[in-house]
């Protein structure tokens, strides 16, 4: 369905006013724009009467969850929306069930997770979908606006697990149906459901690199990731330029450093991955023998010392990144796994939507 028509779908839903994009990369204390709210902050002040609404381009890592997660994505494209004067937000969800949701999916499919407040559940009965309820300190929303926040999560029964579309924060909830509202909707999310598809690179606009890439690994896990990690790395090498070592040249240079470990790590030739994605050659092409020559020389250190050389130290002074150690070194090792507790697994038979495993925050 692609972003234009969601957006213009919210337009049209909710009249809602377009606000400016912010630029992807900033000049403040974060790197980059994570989320729509991110410049609309102040606005909650204001009382401003309507609805709005910003399209984003949005990037934070998400390494190494976008190993595990098939929704788990370092670059998207976001749509916010937004009412920065106290509206009745039961108001607003039914619109977006009964004019949005509905259009794409069968009503017996749409839940809300929402906190366990009753005020908030007796107002969400009234949208006649599946209502889910968790204790609201799993709910609570960070904001940096005073207050008490949380989330109320619109999602959809797929394959008996539980895909968010829309997550709605109430701002500065104070026990009545009249708040403040902030959301996020995930278009690409919203497309896999469409398309039926297992994962938010199996749809049309990736099926032929998905394709070519699973044939090399033969994983999902690891298409998916080095699919989302590739992507991210076009956008951000757009918008930053070549890569360094300070800032956002840094994070842009660190992407590919992880593409890199988990490639060797599968045995996965970089010949290969650039016959995927030619584009990311000129940039990747001397970073990777760069790459390929620190793990060498690291290596060589290791096997010729007298002494017994930690992980920790063969990382912080030779570059050799752990996993490596772990498989090269010291295959007992233990690292830090990814958290696999979700809502929504690629594997449908681990699904479960009445009891969804995704710890909410």
């Amino acid at each position: 369905m692609g972003n234009a028509i969601f957006r213009d779908l919210f337009q049209k839903v909710y009249q809602a006013q377009q606000l400016s994009s912010s630029p992807l990369v900033r000049s403040d204390e974060y790197l980059f724009t994570f989320s729509p709210i991110q410049d609309e902050v102040g606005s909650f002040t204001t009382n401003e009467s309507g609805i709005f609404m910003k399209e984003q381009a949005c990037f934070r890592t998400t390494y190494p969850s976008n190993l595990v997660n098939p929704l788990a994505a370092p670059y998207q494209n976001l749509i916010g929306l937004f009412s920065f004067e106290p509206v009745r937000y039961v108001q607003i969800m039914q619109k977006f069930v009964d004019e949005i949701l509905e259009l794409q999916v069968s009503n017996e499919d749409i839940f809300v997770i929402a906190p366990d407040i009753e005020a908030v559940q007796k107002e969400l009965q009234q949208l006649d979908v599946g209502l889910i309820s968790i204790p609201k300190d799993r709910l609570y929303c960070n904001l940096p606006i005073e207050g008490t926040h949380y989330y109320v999560k619109f999602c959809i029964r797929y394959h008996e697990g539980l895909v968010t579309i829309m997550n709605y924060v109430l701002v500065d909830y104070h026990g009545k149906s009249l708040v403040k509202l902030d959301s996020v909707f995930f278009p690409r999310r919203m497309e896999m459901i469409q398309e039926g598809v297992a994962s938010i690179y199996e749809t049309r606009v990736w099926k032929s690199r998905y394709k070519r890439m699973f044939q090399e690994t033969n994983s999902h896990s690891l298409t998916h990731f080095i699919l989302s990690q590739s992507e991210a790395l076009t956008e951000l090498l757009s918008a930053v330029g070549d890569a360094g070592h300070k800032k956002q040249a840094y994070v842009v240079k660190k992407l590919a450093r992880e593409l890199f470990v988990e490639m060797d790590l599968a045995g996965l030739s970089f010949e290969l991955f650039i016959d995927v994605f030619p584009e990311l050659s000129p940039f990747l092409h001397p970073m990777y023998q760069q790459y390929q020559l620190t793990v060498e020389n690291a290596l060589m250190r290791i096997r010729r010392s007298k002494k017994v050389i930690s992980a920790e130290y063969a990382l912080n002074t030779w570059g050799l990144p752990l996993k490596l150690f772990q498989k090269w070194i010291d295959p007992e090792l233990e690292l830090e796994q990814p958290k696999e507790n979700f809502a929504y697994y690629r594997d449908w038979s681990r699904n479960q939507y009445a009891n969804p495993l995704e710890s909410y925050r």
